[in-house]
């Protein structure tokens, strides 16, 4: 008795029971197990199962090969357990004593991520992210017109970042774990993507709205570096056989590391290093401010008047 796995990118995984001495893999209807793959020969391998302590895998003189361990072969023997790459299949064989793990739980933070991630809830994580873009540019606009050329442009130059990891994230769990995970790491981008997005409008709006708040650089590298944290503690969960623990630490030195580069910079960027005093941001377009203020084109109008004004008082003290 023989158990076969068949594992193929993009489709759930089965089993197949077969007995007899022989079992033989391809494409062909004659095969013991037909699997539809169009790199597989119609006869592509051969394994020999009549004798219970030695098992032999023999690659039928095919165009593509059979592989394991990464190592092409004609004839070897194998042990259950073992994992043939077949063309773009991939076939576990064991037998009927292998044992098996215990039972995954459901609460498992990278089974969640699996679950939770769907090509229908990705769609809408594009959408989300597109409307937000959006509407910022809508909010700074102050009246001008918008060229729909420009808005998808925006777009697309905002989502090619989150695209590009989740490409690399992919290509990593698939050399470490064998499968792609696209659709999870790719949502996971968007949803970092869509968080940043939306902090800095936050952080403004207490910065700009409440007398005395300051800091709002600060806040903001400290929400990006949170932001980033999380996002590698699960993408190594997700793309990696790593323990989670040391995931969590990896990506506790990640958020660590910006916060100090921050840091160490504003010490380097202080006025005790300078020549000339450095502008503290307290002057910025009203888009956020209820408190008080001028709307957005009353602002921009009144900019010419602020500079020269600030340029009299300049000259008055020198």
């Amino acid at each position: 008795m023989v158990i076969l796995e068949i594992i193929r990118e993009g489709m759930i995984p089965h089993f197949e029971r077969l007995s007899g001495p022989l079992v033989r893999i391809g494409r062909a209807f004659d095969n013991e197990l037909i699997i539809d793959d169009q790199y597989l020969d119609p006869h592509h391998l051969e394994l020999d199962v009549s004798d219970p302590e030695n098992w032999t895998a023999r690659d039928l003189n095919t165009e593509n090969g059979s592989f394991l361990d990464g190592k092409r072969f004609g004839a070897r023997s194998i042990d259950s357990g073992d994992e043939l790459y077949l063309g773009k299949t991939r076939v576990k064989v064991f037998n009927q004593y292998h044992e098996v793990s215990p039972a995954a739980s459901l609460r498992n933070l990278e089974q969640r991520l699996l679950n939770l991630a769907t090509i229908p809830r990705l769609v809408f994580l594009f959408m989300l992210a597109a409307v937000l873009y959006i509407t910022a540019v809508y909010i700074s606009s102050a009246g001008r017109d918008i060229k729909p050329d420009n808005v998808l442009k925006g777009i697309i130059s905002m989502l090619w970042a989150p695209v590009l990891l989740a490409s690399l994230w992919a290509l990593l769990s698939r050399v470490l774990r064998g499968q792609a995970r696209i659709v999870p790491v790719l949502s996971i981008a968007v949803i970092a993507l869509i968080i940043s997005f939306v902090s800095e409008p936050l952080i403004n709006l207490a910065y700009y709205n409440f007398p005395g708040a300051g800091g709002a650089v600060f806040l903001e590298t400290l929400f990006f570096s949170i932001t980033v944290g999380v996002y590698a503690y699960l993408m190594l969960v997700l793309t990696t056989r790593m323990k989670q623990k040391f995931s969590l630490v990896i990506a506790g030195i990640a958020m660590v590391g910006i916060v100090g580069l921050f840091l160490l910079d504003e010490i380097y960027d202080s006025d005790d290093h300078k020549y000339y005093l450095r502008y503290d941001g307290r002057v910025g377009a009203p888009v956020f401010l209820f408190r008080s203020g001028k709307n957005m084109q009353s602002y921009l109008e009144a900019l010419p008047e602020l500079f020269d004004e600030a340029g009299r008082l300049a000259e008055e003290e020198d």
